[in-house]
């Protein structure tokens, strides 16, 4: 009788260990995921800016534009 309670008791043990296990992987899933979202916002932000920067290039001639009188 006492033996199966310590059974049940390991089992527990080791199924509650399991359950933890899961959660800190999908923590540590969820931390990852956030970390590449910021990383690749920040890569489109510089490519933002690029394009940006490309554009007016385009619209105003490379600031050449202006013709000399």
């Amino acid at each position: 009788e006492r033996k199966k309670k310590r059974e049940r008791g390991k089992r527990e043990k080791k199924a509650t260990r399991e359950k933890e296990a899961k959660r800190e992987r999908e923590r540590e899933r969820e931390r990852e995921r956030k970390r590449e979202v910021q990383s690749s916002r920040g890569w489109a932000r510089e490519r933002e800016r690029e394009v940006a920067r490309a554009m007016r290039v385009l619209i105003h001639g490379g600031g050449g534009s202006r013709q000399p009188a």
